[in-house]
């Protein structure tokens, strides 16, 4: 039945289309409409459901009844339009206005995006330089001295800075009236730091520690102002102070012992160094690469032309809202406008303010988008792969250790193949209901997001949700985050995390499987392992004149394991009694099982209850594990959600790939191992894809100058 039909071009590719609906189909839909209603009424005379149409329409009002049919008939009128019309929307469009007698729909509907890129090709933009200073391999020397750097004992006078053990005893005596003295301090085995900047009351007593030698007693008077807010203002103590033990705060010497502190990599200084120049060195090419790839987009879309639909721009937003309510519901806050009525905030306040870098990133994804379909480009299969291995490090010699332990898993596998063909029966009537769904065309709230990540909920001990964040903090110092201070962020520069986005982006070297833990037991000379054990006993023991090496015994209660570590200045970061994780390579002496040189640091207890995959980071040393994983854990939780994600849409849908909150989110924190293959194949995928458009252009550049 054809339609009358008019279309008029709006702003913003978008087009308004007016139906008006021939009144048979409408009279139809009436009278269906009353037959329905008349069953949940009793109309006085006739039995119920059993009322004629016009009785109904009395009765009910025909205000009632077209309120009934406008929704269903809405979205056949807008199926048939469309198809009518040929029209290609980019998006579901919108019920604008609806009149009655004649009943007319007025809809508008999004258009695809118009992007003109302009001579892209033509685009020069200069590389940033990638050479390394001196300077700049000084300040990682002195950043790693100064991680290393600890309290040693010195036999010298006391001076301002150093940490005094001290017994200290301090006494008002009783006045001329009588009473008892009063007793202000009356310490044993007190550490306390002389600070002439920031002395300590009563003024005067920083001062009078100085210049004590070990074993010395000192006794001297001080007295507090008039004016002191303490509540022996205006009164005078004796003190007694016994000088104990002197600590200076000492860097280590720049040489191969430092340096083998540092890492079991480095035997000399000169290892180090040049360790550091090629770590530097790498840095500063990825940097210029990710720079002039930046540049190039960004001078493509400050001289492209973009007409395209509000949609857009608010599909991104919706994106952004249902993320940030993912998050909520992680932390049990399910009603996100009750959370933002609490701190004081709408909904729609919180949208506006996600515009701005909405805007940012749906416009860098229609570039992106233009591009790829211009030029063609395609990223193989066998390319992410090979990326993979690369990331990886894995060798030909590595599968063929993996397929030798797949054949021996074939039941696993089997297991694995019938439980998801399983879930692929369950997907599949989920897709039946999805089909379902496919007939309601009109969506008067805003559309949902095309692509939201799908974030898993960690149960926590304890945690908040951030308002008072924005997408600016990612170029920040990381110092903006909670429990980094300015020795933290020189310690995280070090590991080249200078802004907060970059710790997002500092990922695992490896990954510890705690569903696969070993036991000391099970352990075999010769490979290397991973345990949780208990450190039993720790000592130093000569081995030269100025060698030292410590040893170590760990249990687990299945066994033990005698661990070496050959400097000195580990026995300072291992406490007896503590449970930790090992993992180095098991060797054999004299009977007795051995880790040599082997990595530690404090255990994750949810990582080991729930099996989990353990990210292990590199250049940890100096931070725990533990403490960087949770810092990126919770810097994920607060600011991934302000990642702008180069991969439009219909490319991660191509690809099956996720979006890169969520691949980043899996990397650092995967719940199984599909899950990390996932992130993994995105994030060389984006490596790829940006490695295209780099020799695309430079190739552009090329043949201009030929």
């Amino acid at each position: 039945m054809s339609l009358k039909i008019t279309t008029e071009p709006q702003e913003n590719r978008q087009l308004q289309v007016v139906v008006e609906v021939d009144q048979p189909r409408v009279d139809e839909q009436l009278k269906r409409a009353a037959r329905k209603l008349a069953r949940d009424y009793r109309i006085p005379g006739f039995r119920k459901g059993k009322a004629p149409y016009n009785i109904i329409a009395q009765y009910l009002g025909e205000g009632a009844l077209y309120n009934e049919i406008i929704e269903d008939l809405g979205q056949a009128v807008y199926r048939d339009a469309i198809e009518q019309e040929e029209i290609d929307p980019y998006a579901q469009g919108s019920l604008v206005d609806v009149a009655l007698n004649p009943m007319i729909y007025t809809f508008l509907v999004p258009l695809e995006p118009v992007i003109e890129l302009g001579d892209y090709r033509t685009l020069r933009v200069d590389e940033d330089s990638t050479e390394i200073s001196e300077e700049a391999i000084n300040a990682r020397l002195d950043a790693y001295r100064e991680e290393y750097a600890g309290w040693q004992d010195v036999e010298r006078p006391s001076k301002y800075g150093d940490l005094l053990n001290i017994d200290v005893k301090s006494v008002i005596p009783a006045g001329e009236e009588g009473g008892e003295e009063t007793v202000v301090l009356d310490e044993t085995d007190w550490d306390v730091t002389p600070d002439q900047e920031n002395p300590m009351e009563p003024a005067g007593f920083d001062e009078a520690l100085l210049g004590m030698t070990p074993g010395e007693e000192k006794d001297f008077e001080l007295s507090w102002p008039e004016d002191s807010q303490s509540i022996y203002a205006g009164k005078t103590a004796t003190f007694h102070v016994k000088l104990n033990n002197i600590q200076a705060y000492e860097q280590p010497e720049l040489d191969d012992e430092f340096a083998q502190l540092v890492g079991p990599d480095y035997e000399t200084l000169d290892d180090l160094i040049a360790s550091i120049r090629d770590t530097l060195r790498e840095e500063a090419e990825q940097d210029a690469e990710n720079a002039y790839i930046n540049k190039v987009l960004d001078a493509a879309l400050e001289q492209a032309k973009l007409d395209y639909p509000p949609v857009v721009v608010e599909d991104q937003i919706d994106s952004m809202v249902a993320d940030f309510a993912q998050r909520l519901r992680q932390f049990g806050i399910n009603d996100i406008e009750g959370y933002f009525e609490q701190v004081g905030q709408s909904l729609d306040d919180y949208r506006e303010s996600l515009r701005e870098q909405a805007v940012i990133i749906a416009e860098r994804n229609l570039i992106i988008s233009e591009l790829w379909k211009l030029e063609q480009i395609e990223v193989e299969e066998e390319d992410i792969e090979a990326k993979i291995r690369e990331i990886l490090g894995i060798t030909d010699e590595d599968e063929e250790e993996v397929d030798a332990a797949e054949e021996t898993e074939e039941a696993d596998v089997e297991a694995i193949v019938a439980e998801e063909a399983d879930d692929d029966d369950d997907d599949d009537d989920d897709d039946d209901d999805d089909d379902d769904d496919d007939d309601e065309i009109i969506n008067l709230p805003p559309p949902e997001p095309t692509d939201v990540a799908r974030r898993r909920a960690r149960e926590r001990a304890a945690g908040r949700a951030q308002t008072n964040v924005a997408p600016h903090d990612l170029q920040a110092s990381p110092e903006i985050l909670a429990g980094v201070g300015p020795a933290r962020a020189e310690q995280l520069a070090r590991l080249g995390i200078a802004q907060v986005i970059d710790l997002l982006w500092h990922l695992p070297a490896r990954y510890d499987d705690f569903s696969k833990l070993r036991t000391i037991s099970q352990l075999q000379p010769g490979e290397q392992a991973t345990v949780v054990a208990n450190l039993w006993d720790i000592r130093e023991r000569k081995i030269g004149v100025n060698r030292q090496i410590v040893q170590g015994i760990l249990a687990d209660g299945t066994g033990t394991l005698h661990a070496t570590w050959w400097n000195k200045w580990i026995a300072k970061q291992l406490t007896i009694g503590t449970t930790m994780r090992f993992s180095g390579k098991v060797g054999l002496y004299m009977g007795q099982k051995t880790l040599d040189n082997p990595v530690f640091e404090d255990i994750d207890a949810d990582m080991v209850a729930t099996g989990r995959l353990s990210p292990v980071y590199p250049l940890t040393e100096g931070i725990s594990g533990k403490w960087l994983r949770d810092l990126i854990r919770e810097t994920l939780d607060t600011y991934s959600r302000f990642l702008a994600d180069p991969l439009p849409d219909s490319i991660r849908a191509q690809y099956d790939l996720p979006d890169l909150a969520d691949a980043l989110e899996q990397v650092h924190m995967p719940d199984d191992q599909d899950a990390l293959d996932r992130a993994r194949r995105r994030l060389a995928f984006e490596e790829l894809f940006y490695v295209q458009l780099g020799v695309l252009q430079r190739r552009r550049e090329l043949q201009s100058v030929t």
